[in-house]
């Protein structure tokens, strides 16, 4: 939406790893600026000691500076995130400021609360003209991720591939994995071949659900990179597991999902573009 509201302009994004992982390859994006905000990671409950973080920020603030951005856009509506895009000295700051921190604001967009994170986000960047029709998110894979993906799954008439995801970003948003086994006994009942995605915190799970299982099953735990992971979720009919990243890159390929979800809001955080089941 901003790359056809200002198609000259240089359109760059602070991301930490996980999101250079998504970004990378994006037509609309100059350039991926990488950044771990601590802030985040104490958020989650990782120990961070802030007097070390300390140089990165003057750093990574200084850089920005440089940059002599016009505009700066927050989607998270994080009170934090908010002030560093202040201190980034751009000339005008369009946000959320609902949570606090709208004093930063050049604009402070107040979308519904009960509105989806999306429309959310293309409501901020409606703010400086750049409208247009709520897509669908969607990936950029490479042809290596694409024929990764089509080695590991190899097409088999009538045997369709369903992909699992055990985990999430929280303990509390995780559907136990007996659950999982169940579904899984029935599936695998009805020649439904089983790929289990997920990454390293995954593989406890993982082994979970080996040892309630006695079918075969595609392990991927822990092997592949977001952008693979994604290429191999394209190839699946169905995506089944909890709130979380992986239900996202499901959709954005546009596998259908069923997802459990727990304490988070799911008129906010459903899956988009693809036929869904909460």
């Amino acid at each position: 939406a901003l790359r056809r509201r200002f198609p000259q302009a240089r359109l760059d994004m602070v991301v930490g790893a996980a999101g250079k992982s998504i970004l990378e390859g994006h037509p609309a994006i100059d350039n991926l600026i990488l950044y771990e905000a601590p802030w985040h990671a104490a958020w989650r409950g990782q120990v961070v000691s802030w007097r070390k973080q300390l140089g990165g920020l003057l750093r990574i603030l200084a850089r920005l500076r440089r940059g002599r951005y016009d505009l700066a856009y927050e989607l998270r509506g994080d009170f934090r995130d908010i002030a560093f895009a202040a201190a980034s000295g751009a000339r005008a700051r369009v946000g959320n400021g609902e949570r606090g921190g709208g004093f930063f604001l050049t604009r402070d967009v107040r979308p519904p609360a009960t509105a989806h994170h999306l429309e959310k986000a293309l409501a901020i960047a409606a703010a400086s003209g750049a409208c247009g029709p709520v897509e669908a998110p969607r990936l950029y894979l490479s042809e290596s991720d694409r024929a990764l993906a089509q080695s590991l799954l190899p097409l088999v008439e009538n045997a369709p591939y369903v992909a699992l995801h055990l985990g999430a970003g929280f303990p509390s948003k995780c559907l136990p994995v007996g659950r999982f086994a169940t579904i899984a006994r029935e599936l695998a009942a009805h020649g439904i071949r089983l790929v289990v995605g997920g990454g390293p915190d995954d593989v406890p799970r993982l082994a979970e659900l080996r040892a309630l299982l006695d079918i075969p099953l595609v392990d991927l735990v822990g092997r592949l990179t977001v952008k693979e992971t994604a290429a191999v979720l394209a190839r699946c009919s169905l995506f089944i597991g909890n709130d979380s990243g992986p239900m996202h890159l499901a959709a954005a390929m546009g596998t259908p999902v069923v997802a459990a979800f727990g304490p988070s809001a799911a008129e906010a955080y459903h899956p988009r573009g693809v036929p869904y089941r909460l």
